[in-house]
């Protein structure tokens, strides 16, 4: 009135809860980002690690072991497959590690966990359970959840060693149950989905985390601890494994109480199937002509160099167009055709299709550095393989030729 304010309306509004979802759905971005680098890279380092360590195994089956040269070659080899391991977390991360999910029963695969843990945690560190007798399979590799539970569970020692004014014994729990989560919690849960889930948590009551840390934990190569005692590729490791399988993590923690990492999994609901593991013995050569599929030139080079001196006979070819033109003019030349996933102009799931036109029977070995989808029922073998591994693959496949 008369050019003064006599009264006004304001409106105040708490956004502590969206700057908390703004926060979540940040990271949540930068985690995709990258992902997606170091997919890319995990794929080309593997590539080159394929021709390291595959001519040092080559080399040193030349060598005498008195040889001056042979421990050198060996500890080429054996750096090669340390960087392979690390190359392999990567890979876990960026969601494009090689998967062969089956129906599995999170209880039976805890339970046979559990009695070799001490070996790796100590034994001064009391293992508890509380497994949930109605809890539902799930789908998924079981090598994949072993490490999961063996990563989280390693993650839990080191918190528990790092404190130091301790007055309670030190614990790791793993905890199983269901949960049908509803749209109330995927709005207040950025990442997570509506659906029946598994939960398989583990937790200790070692020293916690403050917020600043608890926010980065899934980052690569991010460790609190000292230079050389870890990688800092743990958690984020576990973080890429759930999320490949189309499920979400979360961690509770406070300073001096300890953490909890809360994995949820996708139910299944189906009946849990046994599988037994391959008895891996070297294999020597045969007599079968082999059509070799690669677009990497050094690592064809090495596996046609490798499997000519086994005894086979290799015809190569640098990408699918090219190995159909070769299968066209004589196809009941070839006893069985090793080929790379992911080429340019045609891959080695589009050739085999192809294929199948003019000769239904023929062997597939398919290579891959990675892969962004699940492979179904196909032989595969992991870049970066050794001969030992593709001459077994070879014997399974086609017998002794």
């Amino acid at each position: 009135r008369n050019g003064k304010i006599t009264n006004f309306i304001g409106v105040k509004e708490d956004i502590t809860e969206l700057k908390r979802l703004q926060n979540q759905l940040s990271m949540a971005q930068k985690m995709e980002s990258i992902g997606n680098l170091t997919g890319g890279i995990a794929h080309d380092f593997n590539n080159i690690l394929t021709a390291i360590n595959g001519y040092a195994e080559i080399i040193l089956a030349d060598l005498n072991p008195d040889d001056p040269l042979y421990e050198e070659v060996h500890a080429i080899q054996e750096s090669g497959n340390k960087a392979a391991e690390l190359i392999s977390k990567l890979l876990a991360f960026s969601r494009r590690q090689i998967i062969r999910p089956q129906i599995l029963d999170i209880n039976t695969i805890i339970n046979d966990l559990l009695p070799i843990l001490p070996r790796m945690i100590g034994e001064d560190i009391e293992i508890k359970k509380e497994l949930s007798e109605t809890v539902s399979t799930i789908k998924a590799d079981q090598s994949q959840i072993d490490q999961i539970l063996i990563n989280l569970a390693v993650n839990a020692r080191d918190a528990l060693n790092s404190k130091s004014d301790r007055k309670s014994k030190k614990f790791i729990s793993f905890k199983t149950e269901n949960i049908a989560i509803n749209n109330d919690y995927v709005t207040n849960h950025p990442g997570s989905y509506k659906g029946n889930f598994v939960i398989f948590s583990v937790s200790d009551n070692g020293k916690g985390m403050p917020e600043d840390i608890r926010r980065r934990v899934f980052e690569p190569f991010f460790t609190t601890k000292e230079i050389g005692h870890g990688t800092g590729m743990g958690l984020s490791t576990v973080y890429g494994i759930v999320k490949q399988n189309r499920g979400f993590i979360y961690v509770y923690s406070e300073p001096d109480k300890g953490s909890v990492f809360k994995v949820y999994w996708p139910a299944s609901g189906l009946r849990a199937v046994h599988s037994k593991k391959e008895n891996m013995n070297l294999s020597v050569g045969g007599k079968a002509t082999i059509l070799l599929v690669e677009d990497n030139e050094t690592v064809l080079n090495f596996t046609k160099k490798a499997l000519t001196e086994l005894g086979y006979t290799i015809i190569t070819a640098r990408n699918g167009r090219e190995a159909l033109k070769l299968i066209e003019k004589d196809s009941k030349h070839f006893d069985l055709i090793i080929s790379d996933i992911i080429m340019p102009e045609m891959g080695g799931i589009e050739l085999a299709e192809n294929v199948k036109r003019y000769k239904k029977d023929i062997k597939f070995i398919f290579t891959s550095g990675y892969t962004n989808n699940e492979l179904g029922n196909i032989d595969l073998i992991q870049k970066p393989y050794s001969i030992s591994e593709l001459s077994q693959k070879i014997k399974k496949i086609i017998g002794e030729l």
